[in-house]
């Protein structure tokens, strides 16, 4: 058994490595672009981007392991099957659970392992890569500046631009709305201008070509300026403070470990019992203001002062418990995606042997349709938890449950030798069709 047992392991491994680096490669493509982008269009520089790059290498990593797994259980059990091994092993006397018992231990240390990965070593890379795009962006301003897009660059401007060189941080068909001037936003449109970010002021300097000033004055909004350049300057301030809130005090849910996960999703919950209590409070006294001796205008003043108060104690509950839950769901992603090794493991076995005759194609395109429902109950689950419509354990571990039971399923038949989908007839009839259409085209 042990010569069996090392043969089943040994045959996990080429499959697991293979499908490992197939589906990164196919996340690969899609952040190339961006990429190739970055060097050539934008010219951020090769050594930057390349450190980028390895930074968000995790998330691909802890996003294809699991769908490995499922691709060396079809694949190897799939081998075994169409090769006749399954049938000597059965033939042997030896139960077909006994051999998946090697490959579900190795997956179980792998789960264990991307457990880790995930708790602490994946947030640490997804912040290393979020302040990383942030230094490339201080550095060439025009990067973080889209084509035909109104970007907020501060809570006081806006700006607009046709088109971008970034190579040489110059901008086309300029719009700038200066919140800041009053009233009414002061807007300035220019045909071109060059961009500069200056550290040591923390501001963004604007040079400006061939445009106009178009201004109008709070005092009195009928009288309207507009004033023609051919060069004017431009300063916005406070940018890199900007950068510094978002990207190196605060991090995101997806840039934190366990702990700090567990300590903001416990802050929230408390902050939500402190607005559970001053609404008890409220209703208190608004119960006391109806008994008190006032008059009608004043009764209802009160009441309806009352009745706002709670109002928007109610929806700063809803704000803390969708932030509440979204801490939530981090954590239980950290568990239930890495289990997902061991649902694939349960499922790609059987289905692998299961679909012998189809070959390995067959096999794979079964093994897409779980990958696609997969993500779908959980994008879906992350999207209703986010909302708080739905208990974060409930929706970051139903898609184990519906996999796992639909492994469980085909184990059931398995170990009874029976046939849960028939696809195979489905397989023979399609090329029972071709060998027709075949035929037909010969007797023409």
């Amino acid at each position: 058994m042990k010569i069996l047992y090392r043969y089943i392991l040994k045959e996990q491994i080429g499959p697991l490595l293979s499908g490992i680096a197939i589906i990164i490669a196919v996340f690969m493509l899609d952040f190339l672009l961006e990429i190739l982008d970055l060097i050539f269009s934008k010219g951020a520089g090769v050594a930057p981007v390349l450190k980028l790059f390895f930074y968000n290498f995790a998330w691909m990593f802890a996003l294809a392991v699991p769908m490995g797994v499922l691709v060396a259980s079809l694949v190897s059990f799939g081998r075994l099957s169409q090769d006749g091994e399954i049938v000597a092993i059965r033939n042997a006397g030896i139960p077909i659970y006994r051999i998946m018992v090697p490959p579900l231990i190795l997956y179980i240390v792998l789960f264990l392992f991307m457990i880790y990965f995930s708790a602490n070593i994946l947030p640490d890379f997804n912040y290393k890569a979020k302040t990383l795009m942030v230094s490339i962006s201080k550095k060439r301003p025009t990067l973080s500046i889209k084509e035909r897009y109104f970007n907020e660059v501060t809570s006081d401007y806006t700006l607009f631009a046709k088109r971008v060189n970034y190579k040489e941080n110059r901008l086309y068909g300029v719009i700038i709305y200066n919140k800041s001037a009053g009233r009414f936003p002061q807007i300035v449109i220019a045909d071109s201008g060059d961009m500069k970010y200056d550290e040591r002021s923390d501001a963004l300097f604007l040079k400006l070509y061939a445009g106009e000033i178009h201004e109008v004055k709070d005092e009195d909004p009928a009288q309207f300026k507009r004033a023609l350049f051919r060069v004017q300057r431009v300063k916005i301030p406070n940018i890199g403070s900007k950068f510094e809130e978002v990207s190196y005090i605060q991090k995101g849910d997806r840039e934190m470990n366990l702990a700090s996960l567990r300590a903001e999703a416990e802050k929230r919950g408390k902050l939500i019992k402190e607005n559970e209590q001053k609404i008890a409070e409220l209703s208190h006294e608004g119960v006391n203001q109806v008994f008190m001796p006032t008059n009608y205008t004043n009764l209802k003043k009160n009441v309806r002062t009352i009745l706002l108060q709670i109002k928007a104690q109610r929806e700063e509950i809803k704000s803390l418990t969708r932030q509440k839950y979204s801490y939530l769901v981090e954590v239980q992603k950290k568990f239930s995606i890495p289990f997902a090794c061991v649902v694939f493991a349960l499922l790609g076995a059987p289905v692998g042997i299961l679909a012998r005759r189809g070959g390995y194609l067959t096999a794979l395109a079964i093994s897409l349709l779980f990958f696609i429902l997969y993500w779908a109950f959980l994008i879906g689950g992350e999207e209703l938890a986010d909302r708080g419509k739905a208990n974060p354990v409930l929706a970051m571990w139903f898609p184990n449950i519906v996999v796992g039971t639909i492994a469980l399923y085909f184990n059931y038949h398995l170990m009874y030798e029976r046939t849960p989908i028939r696809w195979i007839d489905y397989i023979t009839r399609l090329r029972f069709f071709k060998r027709l259409y075949a035929k037909g085209e010969q007797c023409e």
